[in-house]
Order: structure tokens, then sequence, then C-alpha cells
């Protein structure tokens, strides 16, 4: 089962299949159902719809391969901040946690720990400041040893004034604060995007997204980061081994909790309108 939720989930793409002659699935977890209408290709999560975007903010059209229509469903547990997983024993689509064993009711293996944080190598760590305008500061570490292009693509452009002005354009409380596209939609980047440092493409990255983790934004190209970033509101070990994380807040949580908790959004994805965006004044690194 572990080996089939594995293929499910590379690249974090975890598709749903509808087959095309029914028009409509439906995935049951506790208190949650996402509704899948196949003409007008929406999904619905406690009767609210969502966009189907990818981590760039592009839409995510579905597909037809041999008379079957895969959906993409990264959006859903985005927009809940939760976890998707795939159950071949039941022919289930979970979110979140699901009845028994969260695994499947056929699997006898647990699920692999999340990394542990005593084991990052912290050495030639770098101290990060990003002030807000409104004088919120938070102060991250970042480790060269974990993400070493990562780290350095994102100082070369702290240091640079890329940052300056810039704002977070997307906030999901409980999940996590995304910012650094200079076009505030999720759409922009800088000139140049890096190699994704994480385990799905090849790179060993063994630190985890737990509260307070700084990552790399992307595409579903895995090397398609460039400037956006987002630091984690609570843990979310799902993303682990498909994102570059590359840090942490070392000073400053209460300011991601005011972000996360009280920014205004409009939407179940996070989006922020301008208006309402958190402005970065600048970001600085040591």
């Amino acid at each position: 089962m572990l080996k089939n939720m594995k293929w499910f989930s590379i690249g974090f793409a975890i598709c749903l299949i509808i087959v095309a002659t029914t028009g409509m699935i439906f995935a049951d977890a506790i208190e949650q159902y996402v509704n899948v209408s196949y003409n007008n290709i929406k999904v619905y999560v406690d009767n609210e719809a969502i966009e189907l975007k990818d981590a760039s903010g592009d839409i995510v059209e579905p597909f037809i391969y041999n008379g079957t229509t895969f959906l993409p469903v990264r959006a859903i547990s985005e927009a809940l901040g939760k976890e998707v997983r795939w159950d071949g024993d039941t022919q289930s689509v979970y979110i979140g946690e699901q009845p028994g064993n969260a695994w499947g009711s056929g699997d006898t293996e647990e699920p692999i720990a999340a990394p542990d944080p005593t084991d990052i190598d912290t050495t030639n760590a770098i101290i990060a400041t990003i002030e807000m305008q409104d004088g919120g500061i938070i102060r991250l570490e970042l480790y060269p040893k974990v993400a070493a292009t990562t780290v350095a693509n994102f100082v070369e452009l702290a240091n640079a004034h890329f940052y300056d002005g810039l704002t977070f354009h997307r906030v999901i409380e409980g999940f996590m604060i995304q910012g650094g596209d200079p076009e505030g939609t999720g759409m922009g980047g800088s000139s140049k995007t890096i190699v994704g440092e994480f385990d799905a493409n090849g790179i060993k990255n063994n630190m985890s997204h737990k509260r307070g983790v700084i990552s790399m934004a992307r595409s579903y190209d895995m090397n398609s980061a460039s400037s956006q970033f987002f630091i984690m509101h609570e843990d979310n070990t799902f993303l682990d081994g498909d994102y570059a994380a590359f840090g942490r807040v070392i000073e400053g949580m209460d300011v991601v909790d005011v972000i996360a908790e009280n920014t205004i959004v409009e939407d179940s994805n996070g989006t922020v309108l301008p208006k309402n965006q958190p402005v970065i004044k600048s970001i600085t690194c040591d």
C-alpha cells in the first residue's frame, strides 16, 4: 500500500480518477466531502467551490487518457491544509484523517516518521530578517547544508532588494503564508528558476515542513522555484520530499501567526486581494 501511495503522490500531483461516463465523484473523510462535476470541472469542499490551481496559481486542466479523465486534487489538500491519501484497498481518497488506520485498512506498516529537527546540519547558518511594513519582524536561520542552491538564491534576491515592497499574497491559516511574488498573484517570480532541492527530485533534503519552516513554492515542474517562498503556520509534513525546505523561524512566529490568522482571504485557496496583502518592507541577510 505504501508503494501504491508513493506512486499516486509523485511530484505531489495526486490524482482522482474519474471514469468519463460517470461524470462525478466524491471523496469521503471525517465531516468533509469533495464533489467533482465533470462537465464544469469544479471541485466543492464542504459545498464551497474551489479552483484547481497549482502552487504558482495556474489553473490546472484535467486530461483524458485511454478514455479516463484524470483530475488533480492537489488544490484540495492545499485549500484545506490537509494531506490527501489514496487507499488502494477501499479505492477511496481521504482528506485529512480517515477512520481507523490512517494508511488504509490493509496496511501493516507504520508511516515513515518526519525527520528529526536535531538531525539538521546548521553549519554556516545565515540569518535572514523579514521586516514587515507594520513593523513586525520575522527572523530566520537559513541552512546551506540542507539546500545550498535554494539558500544562495534567496540571499542573492534579498541582497538585491528584490523582496522590498513585495507581499504575502496567499494565506491559509493552519497551513502556510506565501509571498515573494513581484506580481502579487502567485504567477510571478525573478528572472531565473533553480533546481528543486528535495527527495522527489533526486536531491536529499531531510528538513521537515514543521511550524516555522521556510520552503520554496513551485509549479508542477520540480525545477520551477524562483522567488516565491512560504512559511509554515502549522506542521504539514505531507509536503516533505516534494518541496525545498531551507530554514526555520527563530524569532517572530507571533508575526507569522498574526498574518496567518488575521489576513482577509477571498477563498479556501488563500487568495488575498492586493489591498489586503501584508507588505514586506525588506528582507536582509547576515
